[in-house]
């Protein structure tokens, strides 16, 4: 396995990067590219902000810069946009299913939205999983695509499985 190649800290600066990798590690021991501003190795800067941010100060910084106006007004957009961006996705799904009675191919992503309908509609993942007698883990996880979408729940959500040979 090869890395990024070593480039000095002169050459990053005529090519007008901001960070430089020397192959060596640094006085903490990673071996990671250094940022051109102050030779410091980006883990450890990465590090540095972390533990700063958990300090008394770094909370206030944070809370005072979620507080201002400009981010209150982002962050509620941003959540009404995704609202309802998942509502109409959901209302579709829920209206095509109802309205159709004959059979229909879905693809993975219709399942996963009609599923997606359920679990909203019941109340959240752990009422629809008690509903269907299915573990709210493996609800969890097929929501989040991590596990496919298992016979159970197809059959729980009314679908079945068939095999058409071609």
């Amino acid at each position: 396995m090869t890395g990024p190649k070593p480039i000095s800290r002169e050459l990053a600066r005529e090519r007008g990067l901001l960070r430089y990798f020397t192959g060596k590690p640094c006085k903490h021991g990673h071996v990671a590219e250094r940022l051109l501003s102050n030779r410091e190795c980006v883990v450890c800067a990465k590090l540095r902000d972390v533990q700063w941010l958990i300090t008394p100060k770094g909370k206030a910084y944070q809370r005072q810069y979620r507080e201002t106006p400009k981010m209150r007004n982002y962050h509620r957009e941003y959540s009404r946009k995704r609202y309802l961006e998942k509502k109409a996705a959901n209302q579709s799904v829920r209206e095509s299913c109802e309205t159709e009675d004959r059979l229909r191919v879905l693809k993975p992503k219709e399942i996963l939205q009609l599923l997606r309908a359920e679990v909203t509609k019941a109340g959240g993942q752990e009422a629809w999983a008690k509903k269907a007698g299915i573990d709210r883990a493996l609800v969890n996880k097929v929501i989040h695509q991590k596990r496919p979408v298992s016979r159970n729940m197809m059959k729980a959500l009314g679908l079945r499985v068939v095999v058409v040979k071609d």
